[in-house]
């Protein structure tokens, strides 16, 4: 018996190591290890989502940012693609706006915001971006952090070294 499980070991080993493809590496040190990351249920730590994301962040207006290999997208609570991976980078959901990065149309990557259903709502021209709060978001242009609103008005110039969050 302990043979016949070695064996089958064995053989998925080499089955691994036949898919992985590793003799196309430029260089050993090409090679990086990481983590996959799942969802947990707080209250009984029992697994709901599996690990299978190399980044993901917290659920937020039932959705949250995850990174499937080198792109950023969005799922829903039960686990499914709800914004296909295709951003850069990602922040949380708030007031029905997230923060993306991408290469926009100047072909450079900046920082946009997207609904729910993935649509580009506020165009991606920004340096840095914060997440919206009190239905204003922190976001840098060019030198200087200002505030924006939800439709991508600016309320409050950009003309600060640094800006968090906008609370009352």
């Amino acid at each position: 018996e302990h043979l016949e499980h070695f064996q089958r070991e064995l053989d998925a080993y080499q089955d691994r190591k036949n898919r992985d493809q590793l003799d196309n590496l430029g260089h050993e040190s090409d090679l990086m290890s990481f983590m996959l990351v799942g969802y947990r249920d707080f209250a009984s730590g029992k697994v709901v989502l599996e690990p299978r994301f190399r980044k993901a962040g917290e659920f937020f207006e039932g959705l949250a940012y995850v990174q499937i290999l080198k792109h950023y997208g969005y799922i829903n609570t039960k686990g499914e693609l709800a914004i296909k991976p295709q951003f850069l980078s990602a922040k949380d959901f708030a007031e029905q706006r997230a923060a993306v990065l991408i290469v926009n149309k100047h072909n450079v990557e900046r920082w946009g915001f997207i609904d729910p259903k993935g649509n580009m709502v506020i165009e991606a021209e920004y340096h840095n971006a914060r997440c919206f709060c009190e239905g204003l978001c922190a976001v840098e242009f060019r030198s200087g952090w200002g505030y924006i609103d939800t439709q991508g008005t600016k309320v409050i110039d950009f003309k600060f070294d640094v800006a968090g969050d906008f609370k009352d």
